[in-house]
């Protein structure tokens, strides 16, 4: 212990030294660099040496806001020197990439690399090894290991092809290769590279700067092949160096070998290395988004005492150090301006909560303390649309932020211009000069952000702690007849979560079913109507509904009032829980006689907790108009489009003519005070344009769910000026629109699934009209038919003219339509299908 302790002490002394050396480094370069520019005036490969080595000492610092102030204050005008498409700029982009990746912003890193791939294509450069060498570690910080490997064995190839076997670029693809092998768990592959890498370092350049990386990669090596004696030895080496990767290996091998204060001793190294001085303040830390990984290996090692001494403080040393990796996933999103950074890092932030929520179970089952149900709901809430709540929050602060008129323009500009670009390269008509100018925009765009976040009061603040809404406040919104439910799925656990006015309820189930496959068969059966196997098939959807039931609502259904308010997760977005049968069917092809939850409960489903308290608060900014209804496809004839077929995932897609939409939107008007716009009325402009005014929105059209790329689901309109022409309005666009909607209606094909996010849910049309203001949205799950949408969708609007709630209106359409179908017609195909999201309540003028 002593021995470990002084080996530390002298660790620190070096460290420092070393850091103090690579920020007088970055100077000396700098000035060597303009130096070499005033000598050299027309050797531009002597300013290219130069200029790249200084970028590389620049990343090296490993300083975020230093890199970043760097890159926007020189990228121009080394940009301008070489010119943007020059086979120089291939280099400087992909130097810089990897900084960015590392600490986690994507969005910049793979900017930067695509733009020197494109150069790549388009010049010869000795260069290109390298370049391959920093675009694998791209992917290999964004943990898409498989293009890792493509690219880090294109870059093996191509450098000994350039510059020999024996060179210190190779040793570095060698080491990158080996990580690689090594992340997959293959220490033999991983081995065989690192110990390459080492070989040729140690032979051309033992000195190197970053050679302590060489250690702590065959360290790790060794360390998976169990050869610990060896493992410790170079891991020993890297972190004598002031490798903090190597402290945490070292860590995980004292653990492995049973020797916890050793390896706690080790991630206390690793604190002081990385500047955690005190707890929850990560404002010090020198690599916030890596150190997530020191926090992990804390808890395992908590965890294991608690295995071995049955003592329950470890149990909570453990969820407190959770709960600091949830905390600092937190403040890692914080600070990043881009959706797809924050979507990154959240994915990062749910996995430790699963981990939260098992221990917080196990601490209130042992200790008997309330605050573990409090920290359990906060939890389980955090890993439900976190960003979309970190949307609407936004949203209302610049609804009152006093920001100059051309600073918001400007930005509603370069959004449009972006989306714009972002669809053309969706849609594969984008060439090199338009992934530039996206490139370009973004970047501009980002500018912009800034100085709205000057004149909108903390724009960029972290505002999950304000929006925490505890078990408290959860009753409180609640009347005495409503319970609200949360679903969480943690690894091994189904919890259910139920709230009533003065009760409480965790019910914890071992996932030792096939929750997935369950909901997959039952949805696979309700998205279609197959008459050649129809006994069959219904006889399959009432056993699957009644076991679903069985699994996620009886073991609660005792607590359960009218009204019910629930929060899916995971595979459970894709339930519509109304079907769900109470009691096994006794003639399965009698649908309208079937005890369905329908006719129990209403059901308003709700992303989280959090949101529905946001959307449940009156819209400070009132809409001017009341109801706008379109029915684009309202047309006497069927007619298709072939306008579509550059479109990876619309080609073939016929829109046919949607006659009952017309009587749909008409008896609506009836109903309610209403614009109708039919036909090419209704096309896509005019309403981006003035769907902002209104309070109610009604689609009548089609829509299509993308699974892969959620943000390309799109509703589909007329072309204004060419009947044949369709134009289509993606999330992405829904996305730019600011509406103060108190409900949109999407009387539409699927426009409630899309891609599956990791806890944001699904990325679908519902979500985007949440994400740009609309209180509650009613949506679909399928494709549905146009007649009897038409029937559900007028009896909807009666029973909200008669003031009844939103779910509640629902509810009813749907028990009405069950009364007038009978059998095969009662099928839930035709009316499960719809869902409402958000606030329920409705005040109709």
């Amino acid at each position: 212990m002593a021995k470990n302790i002084l080996f530390f002490l002298c660790f620190l002394l070096h460290f420092s030294s070393v850091k103090a050396q690579s920020w007088v480094l970055v100077m000396d370069l700098e000035e060597a660099a303009k130096l070499t520019e005033t000598r050299f005036p027309e050797d531009k490969q002597k300013q290219f040496d130069a200029e790249l080595k200084l970028i590389i000492a620049v990343r090296e610092t490993e300083n975020t806001k230093f890199v970043t102030d760097w890159y926007h204050k020189n990228l121009p005008n080394l940009e301008l020197k070489y010119g943007k498409k020059g086979a120089e700029m291939a280099s400087f982009y992909s130097a810089l990439a990897p900084h960015f990746a590392e600490n986690g912003n994507f969005d910049l890193a793979f900017s930067l690399i695509n733009e020197s791939l494109a150069i790549l294509n388009e010049h010869k450069t000795t260069q290109e090894g390298q370049i391959l060498n920093r675009v694998g570690l791209v992917y290999y910080y964004y943990a898409n290991l498989e293009k890792a490997f493509f690219y880090y064995e294109k870059s093996v190839g191509k450098i000994r092809e350039t510059y020999g076997e024996n060179d210190e670029r190779l040793a570095q693809a060698y080491s990158m290769l080996g990580e690689a092998y090594n992340s997959v768990q293959n220490g033999d592959l991983g081995l065989i590279n690192t110990l390459k890498a080492l070989e040729i370092i140690e032979k051309t350049n033992p000195k190197a700067e970053g050679i302590y990386y060489y250690y702590n990669a065959v360290g790790v090596s060794y360390r998976l092949k169990k050869d610990y004696a060896n493992a410790e030895l170079y891991l020993k080496k890297g972190a004598k160096l002031g490798l903090f990767y190597s402290w945490i290996s070292l860590a995980r091998i004292y653990r492995a070998q049973g020797k916890l204060p050793e390896a706690h001793l080790a991630l206390d190294s690793c604190y002081q290395l990385m500047g955690y001085n005190e707890p929850l303040n990560f404002k010090t830390l020198k690599k916030a988004t890596a150190f997530s990984s020191v926090l992990t290996t804390r808890n395992d090692i908590f965890k294991d005492e608690y295995l071995k001494t049955n003592d329950l403080q470890f149990l909570v040393k453990s969820e407190a150090v959770l709960y600091e990796n949830n905390q600092l996933a937190l403040y890692n999103i914080e600070s990043f301006h881009q959706d797809f950074n924050k979507k990154t890092a959240y994915a990062q932030v749910i996995k430790y909560n699963n981990q939260a929520i098992d221990r917080c179970y196990e601490l209130y089952e042992k200790a008997q303390e309330k605050q573990y149900v409090e920290k359990l709901l906060y939890y389980s809430e955090v890993n439900k649309s976190l960003l979309l709540l970190e949307t609407v929050l936004t949203n209302k602060k610049l609804q009152i932020a006093d920001i100059p008129y051309e600073i918001v323009q400007k930005e509603a500009f370069l959004k449009e211009k972006i989306t714009k670009l972002e669809k053309s390269v969706f849609e594969n008509t984008a060439d090199n000069d338009a992934k530039r100018d996206l490139f370009e925009s973004r970047e501009i765009y980002n500018q912009v952000k800034d100085s709205v976040a000057f004149f909108c009061k903390d724009y960029y603040k972290n505002d999950y702690a304000i929006a925490k809404t505890d078990l408290k406040t959860l009753q409180k919104m609640l009347d005495e007849n409503t319970s609200f439910v949360e679903y969480s799925l943690t690894k091994d656990f189904l919890y259910t979560i139920v709230v009533n006015q003065n009760q409480f309820e965790i019910k914890r189930a071992k996932m030792d079913f096939p929750l997935a496959d369950l909901v997959g068969k039952l949805t696979q059966k309700l998205t279609k109507i197959d008459e050649n196997k129809y006994a069959e098939d219904a006889a399959e959807l009432c056993k699957t509904s009644f076991e679903l039931y069985n699994k996620l609502l009886l073991p609660v259904a005792d607590l359960l009032k009218p009204k019910l308010v629930i929060v899916p997760n995971g595979i459970l977005d894709y339930l519509p829980f109304e079907m769900l049968l109470t009691m096994p069917a006794i003639a399965p092809e009698r649908f309208h006689i079937h005890d369905f939850l329908l006719k129990k409960h209403s059901i308003a489903y709700q992303y989280s907790a959090n949101l529905w308290r946001e959307l449940s608060k009156e819209n400070t900014q009132k809409a001017s108009k009341s109801l706008l209804a379109v029915a684009p496809f309202f047309d006497k004839t069927s007619w298709f489009s072939d306008s579509l077929n550059t479109l990876a995932d619309v080609s073939r897609v016929s829109f046919s003519a949607l006659p009952f939409s017309g009587e749909e939107v008409f008896r609506i008007a009836k109903t309610m005070k209403c614009k109708v716009l039919i036909g090419s009325e209704a096309n896509k402009e005019t309403l981006k344009a003035t769907m902002g005014d209104y309070r109610f929105l009604h689609f009548a059209t089609h829509g299509k769910a993308n699974t892969e790329k959620g943000e390309f689901s799109y509703l589909a309109f007329k072309n204004s000026e060419n009947a044949s022409k369709i134009d289509l309005l993606y999330v992405k666009e829904i996305y730019n629109i600011s509406l103060k909607a108190e409900m949109v209606v999407l009387s539409a094909c699927e426009t409630g699934i899309g891609e599956a996010q990791k806890g944001e849910g699904l990325i679908s049309l519902a979500r985007a009209f949440t994400y740009s203001g609309a209180q509650s949205v009613l949506t679909t799950l399928w494709t549905v038919n146009d007649e009897k949408t038409k029937d559900i969708m007028i009896y909807f609007y009666e029973n909200l003219k008669k003031n009844q709630t939103k779910d509640e209106a629902l509810q009813r359409a749907k028990l009405k339509y069950l009364e007038k179908n009978k059998n095969t017609k009662a099928h839930p195909y035709y009316w499960a299908s719809f869902k409402f999201l958000g606030n329920s309540k409705i005040v109709v003028n």
